[in-house]
């Protein structure tokens, strides 16, 4: 596993992740790998009460580039973000924010 990602809020609660990889994948004859490649965890920062921290909204990141199309004929492409600022308190939460999308190329 890599190192935990430092904690995403600055105050109050938030999240960490962090990610493996595949050491070796399997040939034709071997078992393919089991497990998560990801885990994240809550975090909450040390004496700070999340009522203290006051309102703040959801931000979502910028998105990223488009990947490359899947295949010549019918292939999709794909783009994500992510959430930039966690909300806190009464702030709003970027629930019906989408992280991915997928098009048609």
């Amino acid at each position: 596993w890599s190192e935990w990602t430092s904690c995403s809020a600055s105050c109050g609660v938030g999240f960490r992740w962090r990610s493996r990889d595949t050491a070796q994948q399997a040939n034709a004859c071997g078992k393919p790998a089991v497990g998560d490649a990801e885990e994240a965890d809550v975090c909450q920062l040390r004496n700070l009460d999340p009522r203290l921290c006051g309102d703040r909204d959801c931000k979502l990141a910028p998105w990223n580039d488009w990947s490359a199309c899947s295949a010549s004929c019918f292939g999709i492409r794909e783009r994500t973000r992510s959430i930039s600022q966690y909300s806190a308190g009464r702030g709003a939460a970027c629930i019906d924010s989408a992280l991915k999308t997928l098009a048609p190329c």
